[in-house]
């Protein structure tokens, strides 16, 4: 990237460690010291689940959700008793999650919006309680 000036601006922090230990062929390097940037967690969270009995409707609104500049913490989809939820958890000022409630409805709509507690975040941990239950973990970036 270039500066106005003509320099060349650095967009990310730090070194590409794979390019640092090129030369050792995977047998030696020593990190002798890490820095990382910590940001401090929200004081408030709010979790709302949207119920749809149609999978594709919520894939189709997770990325809209994950688009909307919004202060998603959390997102998950999971199958229920009677269809699939999507799981948003927003970490913000208490402003701004009623602000992103709001927006949340209108993204959402026609599907069901509704405040939950942070037990949706256990429910894959009681699966593991099952003897005979598949469960699948996929963890991935999110969209930009």
């Amino acid at each position: 990237m270039l500066a106005p000036d003509g320099k060349v601006v650095k967009n990310i922090a730090g070194y590409a460690l794979p390019k640092r230990l090129t030369g050792s062929f995977g047998i030696l390097g020593i990190i002798a010291e890490v820095t990382f940037r910590l940001h401090p967690v929200q004081a408030d969270s709010a979790t709302w689940t949207i119920t749809s009995d149609d999978l594709d409707a919520l894939a189709t609104v997770q990325p809209q959700i994950s688009a909307a500049a919004m202060s998603v913490e959390s997102l998950q989809i999971r199958s229920t008793e009677i269809g699939f939820a999507l799981d948003v958890r927003f970490a913000s000022l208490h402003e701004v999650l009623q602000e992103h409630e709001a927006r949340l409805h209108r993204l959402c709509s026609p599907l069901t919006v509704r405040s939950s507690t942070n037990e949706v975040w256990r429910e894959r941990e009681r699966l593991f309680d099952i003897g005979r239950a598949a469960i699948l973990k996929i963890t991935a970036p999110p969209l930009s």
